[in-house]
């Protein structure tokens, strides 16, 4: 009950109007629980020699070695990462240990301590699995006939433009497919995470790269890609004979950190400057 209430305080520490009051409550929560659990998993450690195979420092070693003894030292050390830096009260106020959280979510693994539920979810899915492979399977067969259906309907449009249309051949119904069942979840996470941020995509040499599906989507979607018909013929590409190049190119470029966009452009043109001609 003490594990779920301090994972709802963690939930509320998220937001601006409790963050001031679950900060200061969950970091007096944290202390608590991280003395209970460090305390239990001693004893524990203590007490596993009352069986014949956890026996010596060999047997203690083979029970620390258990999952759950793992996942419960992972836990007590991130608590104690945390309360260390945020020592003033604000516990999860640092942002770089803000990726331990999730470590400190494990704590509700303690309501199942003997992992009961993992091994009837494990049995069910095991004696299930004809029935998940059957519904792969069919999923899969759906997508290969009615991408194949749309490759027969609109292989043959033509634009306005006379150009061929976004189906000129099965490969590119096929991503049409793939497209559209991951264009409701992943389309709108690339679209928030990368939408207004300076980053760049290099063309090269690989198939994929060129294939007339990708150039067609990158045209739409990313007009500002250099386009492998504008990509110069002379251009060095990543393939196995220019990784030399490139590895040299990072040495000189990337031999101590950069403060900014700028500065790293300016290394690359100097680095650029003293390869032999």
């Amino acid at each position: 009950m003490v594990v779920l209430v301090c994972l709802i305080f963690s939930v509320l520490s998220t937001i601006e109007a409790y963050s001031n009051f679950a900060n200061k409550t969950l970091f007096w929560m944290e202390i608590w629980l991280v003395v209970f659990f460090g305390v239990e998993y001693c004893v524990r450690l203590w007490s596993a020699g009352c069986r014949s195979k956890y026996m010596g420092c060999c047997g203690r070693f083979r029970f620390v070695r258990k999952p759950i003894c793992i996942i419960d030292l992972i836990v007590v050390v991130a608590s104690i990462v945390v309360l260390s830096v945020g020592s003033n009260g604000q516990v999860f106020a640092t942002s770089a240990i803000r990726g331990i959280r999730f470590l400190q979510i494990l704590r509700m693994l303690h309501v199942d301590r003997q992992g009961g539920t993992w091994r009837l979810l494990g049995s069910v899915v095991f004696i299930h699995r004809q029935e998940l492979i059957t519904t792969l399977y069919i999923g899969f067969l759906g997508l290969i006939f009615s991408s194949y259906f749309v490759y027969l309907a609109e292989k043959d449009a033509v634009g306005p433009d006379g150009k061929s249309g976004d189906f000129a051949s099965y490969a590119d119904a096929l991503w049409w497919g793939v497209d559209d069942i991951l264009e409701p979840v992943v389309k709108p996470l690339n679209d928030t995470l990368f939408a207004g941020s300076h980053w760049g995509f290099q063309q090269d040499s690989a198939p994929a790269h060129k294939a007339r599906s990708t150039q067609q989507w990158l045209q739409k979607n990313i007009p500002e890609f250099i386009s492998a018909s504008y990509w110069p013929s002379g251009s060095t590409d990543l393939n196995p004979l220019d990784y030399r190049l490139w590895s040299r190119l990072e040495r000189n470029a990337c031999h101590r950190a950069q403060p900014n966009l700028q500065s790293l452009k300016q290394s690359l043109v100097r680095a650029v400057e003293r390869f032999p001609q």
